[in-house]
């Protein structure tokens, strides 16, 4: 029998915010916009022995009130989906993080997926020591017009848990 987590909602939150800057005395205002955005996630997570796997995803959106135009660099749909391996010292994971094209600066930024790969070893008790490859295949991908995303990456951790 496998044991599964479910769960599912739905959410909705309004906000209005006015944003202003100080410079020498005189104060200036930058943004005031009246926000909406609703959004339903499922997710969903299963454990077997020495695997485990993990699924959740958003449709949602996201609105200027105001203008009644969608916000700057929020996709309507994005989610990850993982697996997970661990037997005794050692840990494997891999995950998928994607996004859906959302717009940005009059233009629309193009969806996206990234697979990032992790490993972990447990030298002695409480101490780890892991490995994360974050962008394994050096997608090219946007998250703000005009600017730069980091390729591949490699993150290296030694971790203590004094507990």
């Amino acid at each position: 029998m496998w044991p599964t987590a479910l769960k599912a909602g739905f959410w909705r939150r309004n906000s209005r915010s006015a944003r202003s800057i100080t410079c020498s005395g005189v104060t200036a205002s930058i943004l005031a916009v009246s926000v909406a955005m609703a959004g339903t996630w499922p997710k969903a997570r299963n454990c077997r022995a020495i695997w485990s796997a993990r699924a959740e995803a958003t449709w949602q959106d996201p609105r200027d009130e105001d203008r009644g135009a969608p916000l700057a660099r929020r996709a309507k749909r994005f989610g990850s989906a993982g697996v997970d391996w661990a037997a005794g010292r050692w840990r494997l994971g891999a995950e998928w993080v994607g996004a859906g094209p959302r717009p940005d600066a009059g233009v629309v930024l193009g969806g996206y997926g990234l697979l990032n790969l992790s490993a972990g070893w447990t030298l002695r008790p409480g101490w780890t020591l892991s490995a994360r490859l974050d962008n394994a295949a050096d997608k090219a991908y946007t998250l703000v017009q005009g600017y730069n995303t980091e390729g591949r990456r490699v993150l290296f951790t030694l971790a203590f848990d004094g507990t």
